[in-house]
């Protein structure tokens, strides 16, 4: 039975997952629907979170979070107050009613429900029927089975990986950071040789014409082919070139581009040795692309709002479109086979890699990962999956207080100091979801839980009684403010993608983010006092405070620290005093000191420069590989990453 109902004036067409309102149309995700069609099997009645669960995702283990999320997807819908409900009531602790009463459509014609048993074994038989697909909302990892076996392990970095259709040799890119070799490894004799002469950076591995090619950069990079006899170089790039991929036919080569701060997606005919690139025109910060045919490419970028997602590319006609996908935090991904892929991803705050479907756009689960695991690389071979995982961990250390030194396994942390240095907090995602943390003398305290995708950015307030972190959830970005004295968040709203956290008012009642636009950056502010968000200073950023003296902000256009009060505009310094040709890996505002970090060839150096005086002092020396997260007095924090074994496993998709 095919039949449509109505909710006032909403036409409900659940096989279609459709809802039309007079002339527009709109479009919910399968299981959004599902628990639509439950509540109005009997309008009035009372659905217990455990109810819908067991109806909507029967046989499976998920977040009972998802009955809430589809919730609020249904009152958007609705434009329905959840103070003032005219479609969806809450009852607190017991569950949902769907209020108004339904109507069913049925040829042309509607009927009121008096909730007859007849309308609702329709509606049942509807529902269910309708939805047992593999859906946008739930991961059903039962559905997919894998065979997955560990087929090689190395006590360094794994980079790049590549077998053989014939499933004889094994190709490698390993070594230390930027100092790489390429290896081969026989799986029948288990032999490996190393066919590099030098160490370098090598970028990306594939197979061209049976042979095996990579991308070596150094002062410029090349295309090397690489053979029984030796090496050959196959092109010449000015460019810096990231990664790239060839197409099944051999006849073109997609390449992840760097130029002028963005990073681009260009195609490069092979078959002509003075053909240029082609790009895309999509994407300014992209990556990992992958060939699903000889003339359509796919990979990972961003649009307008800085929105990562997948964008689809056609060669043949130039055109490019975005795809968007259930996965709310996109890494890496390969090609499978037909409309298949493998995308290192997040969903539902697990990171893991995804088997993703083009075709109806549903994800599954092919191997979850540990906030200890990092994914180098991934690589599809006869339907098998190459995966090469390294444990890693991120520790804090904070030069001149031995005390506060933790180690915390984790994947994002950005260590912030407390006004007196005695206190450290951050951002962890040790158990797999976020938290907020606080270390002291007397050990690590976990201050908060908090529902994010991806923390980037945390910072103090000038007192230390609040927390400052911008986060990623559902597709969007957040600003959040914790209260350590309240134990709790105060405030949560959204900013465009591109801002970053930047710092606090001197009288901790505004907070400055920097956005970036299509050539330079914005600052924005956030006032407490009337809870508005917006944009005071153009081509402006990276640093910024206010105090009984004005605006502090740094200008790009001048390269300057700029004070701004009322109409006048006074320089404090000039970037080009600092003898350092480039904006600074680390930049600090804090009262009348600049700190900043200057990378040399063994080390880092921590310096702070009074801009009253341009008095510059060494604050620390700290190694050249960590990144700085924050600077306060002589106390240095910084984030070390540390990797541990690699393991490149193989899973086969049953």
């Amino acid at each position: 039975m095919n039949r449509n109902f109505k909710i006032k004036d909403y036409q409900i067409e659940p096989a279609t997952s459709s809802v039309r309102l007079f002339n527009r149309e709109f479009r919910l995700e399968p299981k959004v629907m599902s628990v639509l069609c439950l509540l109005a099997q009997k309008p009035g009645k009372v659905f217990s979170k455990t109810e819908i669960l067991e109806h909507v995702w029967p046989n499976q283990i998920v977040d009972p979070e998802l009955v809430t999320r589809a919730i609020f997807e249904l009152r958007k819908l609705f434009c329905d107050d959840p103070k003032q409900p005219q479609y969806i009531r809450t009852i607190p602790r017991k569950g949902y009613i769907l209020l108004p009463s339904i109507e069913l459509v049925e040829q042309n014609t509607t009927k009121k429900n008096h909730s007859k048993p007849l309308i609702a074994v329709s509606l049942i038989i509807l529902c269910v029927g309708a939805f047992l697909a593999v859906s946008y909302w739930a991961v059903a990892p039962t559905e997919i089975k894998t065979a997955e076996k560990l087929i090689y392990s190395r006590s360094d970095s794994l980079y790049e990986v590549i077998k053989d259709p014939q499933n004889n040799t094994l190709a490698f890119v390993a070594g230390e950071r930027n100092n790489h070799h390429i290896f081969v490894k026989d799986l029948n004799t288990n032999k490996i040789n190393k066919i590099t002469e030098q160490a370098s950076n090598y970028r990306g591995l594939t197979l061209l014409n049976g042979k095996l090619i990579s991308i070596r950069c150094q002062k410029a990079c090349e295309l090397i082919e690489y053979m029984n006899e030796g090496r050959k170089v196959l092109r010449n790039f000015e460019q810096r070139i990231n990664d790239f991929t060839v197409s099944p036919d051999g006849k073109y080569l997609a390449l992840n581009v760097f130029e002028r701060g963005e990073s681009l997606i260009a195609i490069l005919d092979l078959a002509s040795p003075n053909s240029e690139f082609e790009y895309t025109g999509l994407g300014t910060s992209t990556k990992s692309p992958t060939f699903i045919k000889n003339s359509e490419l796919i990979y990972i970028g961003n649009d307008k709002d800085n929105k990562i997602n997948l964008v689809r590319y056609d060669l043949q006609n130039n055109q490019a479109t975005f795809i968007e996908t259930p996965l709310t935090r996109l890494y890496e991904l390969t090609h499978i086979n037909q409309n298949q892929l493998a995308i290192i991803g997040k969903h539902k705050n697990e990171n893991g890699v995804w088997l993703y479907d083009l075709a109806n756009n549903s994800v599954n689960l092919l191997k979850a990962l540990t906030p200890e695991e990092t994914i180098q690389d991934i690589h599809s071979n006869n339907k098998n999956l190459l995966i090469n995982a390294q444990t890693s961990r991120v520790d804090i250390w904070v030069k001149e207080q031995p005390h506060l030194d933790i180690n915390h396994p984790s994947l994002n942390l950005n260590g912030v100091l407390s006004t007196d240095s005695n206190n450290l907090y951050f951002a962890s995602n040790r158990t797999g979801s976020y938290e907020l943390w606080k270390s002291q003398a007397s050990g690590s305290t976990r201050l908060s839980s908090v529902k994010a995708d991806l923390i980037d950015k945390i910072m103090s307030s000038k007192n230390s009684d609040h927390i400052a972190l911008t986060l990623f959830s559902e597709h969007k970005k957040y600003l959040v403010v914790f209260s350590s004295p309240e134990s709790k968040i105060i405030l949560k709203t959204e900013v465009p993608h591109t801002a970053n956290l930047i710092g606090w008012s001197e009288s901790n009642d505004e907070i400055f983010l920097s956005k970036k636009n299509a050539q330079s950056y914005d600052l924005m502010s956030f006032s407490f006092q009337d809870k508005t968000l917006k944009t005071i200073a153009l081509d402006a950023g990276y640093v910024a405070t206010r105090n009984e003296q004005g605006l502090i902000y740094y200008d790009f256009i001048s390269r300057s620290l700029i004070l701004k009060n009322q109409n006048k505009q006074i320089t404090l310094l000039e970037f080009s005093d600092l003898g350092i040709r480039r904006l600074p890996s680390c930049l600090k505002l804090d009262g009348d000191l600049l700190y900043y970090c200057e990378r040399q060839q063994n080390s880092q150096v921590v310096y702070s420069i009074n801009i009253n005086n341009k008095q510059r002092e060494t604050v620390s020396n700290v190694p050249v590989n960590v990144f700085v997260t924050d600077v306060k007095g002589s106390a240095v924090a910084y984030d070390l990453k540390s990797y541990g074994h690699s393991n490149l496993y193989e899973i086969e998709i049953l």
